[in-house]
């Protein structure tokens, strides 16, 4: 064989090659670019979530958006050190009422340092003390909810026989404000 010959044969392999390994390799490549995409949006996600629930931390998106960052920022040390800390605070029972206030301040600085480390992941540079000074939800989401839980404990109770329900006439009868009825006189 002449060395045309084995150059052809060559090229002719490595065309055949190309044409089976080249769009198995774009397919698994396109992939993983995908893969990466929906990881980087999930994070974005659960980051935006956060940002978005940060005033009303009962909130079950807040809780949901928590409860996925082991698992999204899954080796990132920084990340999962910082909700660790703030996990074990949740965690932790509520002190004494004379220490409530350092006890909240401390939740509230864990909870603004996981979302400052879960924000410099995601793109986002934000200011710490502006993470824990922005962020706007009226008062009267507030007393709704409170109101809320209330009106559930009232109705477990009666559910539970512990309380009765009470029954009473919507309007006493001297303030109503229809005429009464006429009065009919019998014929004798």
């Amino acid at each position: 064989m002449q060395f045309t010959e084995w150059l052809n044969a060559g090229i002719l392999l490595a065309t055949i090659v190309a044409i089976v390994y080249g769009p198995i390799k774009a397919v698994k490549i396109t992939r993983n670019m995908d893969d990466a995409r929906a990881k980087e949006n999930r994070r974005v996600e659960i980051f935006r979530n956060l940002m978005r629930t940060r005033q009303i931390q009962l909130d079950e998106e807040h809780v949901y958006a928590l409860n996925l960052i082991e698992i999204e920022f899954y080796g990132e040390e920084k990340i999962v050190s910082a909700y660790r800390a703030y996990m074990n605070h949740l965690n932790t029972p509520l002190p004494a009422v004379d220490a409530q206030d350092k006890f909240f301040e401390d939740r509230r600085d864990l909870f603004i340092d996981l979302l400052h480390v879960i924000g410099k992941a995601v793109g986002y540079e934000f200011d710490r003390r502006d993470l824990g000074k922005f962020g706007y939800v009226p008062a009267g989401w507030g007393n709704e909810a409170e109101r809320q839980r209330y009106l559930q404990h009232l109705f477990i109770e009666v559910l539970e026989n512990k309380r009765p329900l009470p029954v009473a006439p919507m309007v006493a009868a001297n303030a109503n404000p229809f005429p009464p009825a006429p009065e009919i006189e019998k014929q004798e």
